[in-house]
């Protein structure tokens, strides 16, 4: 029956139960542009190894709606490949949903995402958790693997309230949540915890930003990369960064110039963020390259801040429109040594943070 659901793509479905797919070589359903609710149910053991077609996931390409659904247990190669969809097109809306890949789970290729390999840029997605999971390829996210628009979008597709948990391998462009994102998805008050591994263009975020905004964001994990690393994004580029933090390890290749504790490099503004993300790379940046350009930074911190023992303090004394999104008085205090004597410093914690 979920199967059949390909001759009738323009209609509405609910699960009435779980489903065990059996790890049989799924044919995805080719386009769909009804609603799926999957009325908390779960579909388990996805496997899609098709090499003759072109998107691949529980659905090739989608202008619909999917929701309150969990796929646990995934097993998908090649190119543009999402657990849900390997295109998602103008008007889509994923809300809810629950990816869980278990132990043994793949997807492998280009523009590789958790949720959707690639993404037209009026795409939504609402309350996506991802956990557990390991992804290898490039353009290469969490949630999407490549997200792109000519034009500048900033109230176009929106990524918001998502949890990402998960270990992140690619090449280039690989991100926690987005691997490539140019001119397209806002991300909005969203966690990535795990471990982010590439070559050029690698974030705890995204690995490139490019003319969209990320707010109210939190990494916290392990960054590692050759060049362009940031806790929050590898490259950000005419982008927005605003009210987020880092606290990461970040690891970046001997010969790499451009390490940042919120990105690997900048030429626009940062605001209102601050970097608990240490780094032993002596081109770190604790916030991002031209660090030292205050129209690239504004009420920016970091714990390696001379004389800065209370960065919550700090932020809420300064004037800002972007105050809202941190809870001043819900602090936590980090804790390391920096050039080898023992600090501590009370950082905020955004407002969505309990």
């Amino acid at each position: 029956q979920l199967l059949l659901i390909k001759d009738y793509s323009s209609k509405c479905f609910k699960l009435a139960n779980d489903i065990d797919l059996n790890n049989k070589n799924w044919l995805p359903i080719e386009t769909f542009s009804g609603t799926i609710d999957g009325d908390g149910h779960t579909v388990y053991n996805l496997r899609v190894e098709r090499d003759e077609i072109t998107y691949r996931g529980l659905i090739g390409t989608i202008k619909g709606t999917v929701k309150n659904l969990t796929i646990k247990g995934v097993k998908i190669n090649g190119n543009n490949s999402g657990v849900i969809a390997g295109y998602a097109n103008n008007g889509t809306q994923i809300s809810n949903c629950t990816v869980t890949l278990t132990d043994g789970s793949v997807l492998n290729g280009t523009k590789v995402g958790g949720l959707i390999g690639h993404i037209n840029c009026t795409s939504y997605s609402d309350q996506i958790f991802i956990d557990g999971c390991s992804i290898n390829g490039n353009y290469v996210g969490g949630i999407i693997g490549h997200a792109a628009l000519s034009s500048y979008q900033d109230n176009g597709s929106k990524i918001q309230n998502c949890n990402v948990n998960c270990n992140i391998y690619g090449e280039k462009y690989v991100g926690g949540l987005i691997g490539y994102n140019t001119g397209c998805s806002s991300v909005v008050s969203c966690e990535y915890q795990g471990n982010v591994s590439g070559t050029q263009y690698v974030g705890g975020i995204a690995g490139m930003h490019t003319n969209s905004t990320i707010a109210g964001c939190k990494v916290s994990g392990n960054i590692e990369g050759t060049e362009d690393i940031g806790g929050i994004c590898g490259e950000n580029s005419s982008g927005k960064i605003i009210a987020s933090y880092s606290h990461c390890n970040i690891t970046a290749a001997s010969a790499a110039k451009y390490v940042g504790g919120i990105a690997g490099s900048t030429n626009t503004y940062i605001r209102l963020c601050y970097s608990a993300s240490t780094c032993n790379h002596s081109k770190f940046e604790p916030i991002c390259y031209n660090n030292s350009y205050n129209e690239y930074r504004e009420y920016c911190y970091s714990v390696y801040d001379a004389n800065v023992s209370n960065i919550a303090l700090k932020m809420e004394d300064a004037y800002s429109d972007y105050a809202d999104y941190w809870n001043f008085n819900n602090t936590w205090t980090w804790k390391g040594t920096i050039n080898g004597a023992s600090k501590q410093v009370i950082c905020p914690r955004l407002a969505w943070e309990k």
